[in-house]
């Protein structure tokens, strides 16, 4: 079933990631292999869900516990926590995330991150298992050579779930940081320019 969203400027979103990926060939021309990834919120108890700003600038997903993985040749994969039982009882989404759907917001495919979690919302502290498919794919990259890009800052504020992910990732994968590469100058950057 595919959702008409004319109503949003969907399109913008497709836009954004390919010009993220532009930017950052420009920024980084010695590096020809890597990808993008972007992390989105948690859900905290008892507070009403906020997306990190960036993730949602660059892929309009609502969606908690997600992640993006842009390659370099502009491939977008939509990584979304497997949870225990039916997503659409426990979660609310304004718009279905299936195959079709994901495409109007310029991913190519949606995927699972891991394997299912306990209950209805994915956690900070989640398990390797939790992550296993997005950890594979991390690892290939990493072992053809290739480059993590993503927002991970020196300062001591902002960021605080993404970075928190990337540090549990690390904890998994400890290869994972030497071969990542901070692109928050990029990422503001773009976010400068409204459209």
């Amino acid at each position: 079933m595919v959702v008409n969203l004319q109503e949003q400027n969907i399109a913008a979103y497709t836009l954004r990631m390919r010009q993220l990926i532009d930017d950052i060939k420009v920024e980084y021309p010695d590096i020809t292999r890597g990808a993008v990834v972007l992390f989105g919120n948690f859900e905290e108890e008892r507070y009403l869900f906020r997306q990190d700003s960036s993730f949602y600038y660059f892929t309009g997903i609502q969606e908690a516990g997600a992640a993006a993985m842009i390659d370099l040749s502009g491939t977008a994969t939509l990584l979304l926590p497997q949870l225990a039982g039916d997503r659409e009882h426990w979660i609310y989404s304004p718009h279905p995330l299936d195959q079709e759907t994901i495409k109007q917001f310029g991913f190519h495919e949606v995927s699972v991150l891991g394997h299912p979690c306990a209950g209805y919302q994915p956690q900070p502290f989640f398990d390797k298992e939790h992550y296993t498919a997005l950890l594979e794919r991390l690892e290939k990259i990493i072992a053809g050579g290739g480059t993590i890009f993503t927002i991970k800052p020196s300062s001591s504020s902002g960021y605080v779930y993404q970075r928190l992910i990337l540090e549990r990732l690390m904890s998994f994968l400890p290869q994972l940081k030497t071969s990542l590469v901070d692109v928050s100058d990029v990422v503001a950057q773009l976010r400068r320019c409204k459209d």
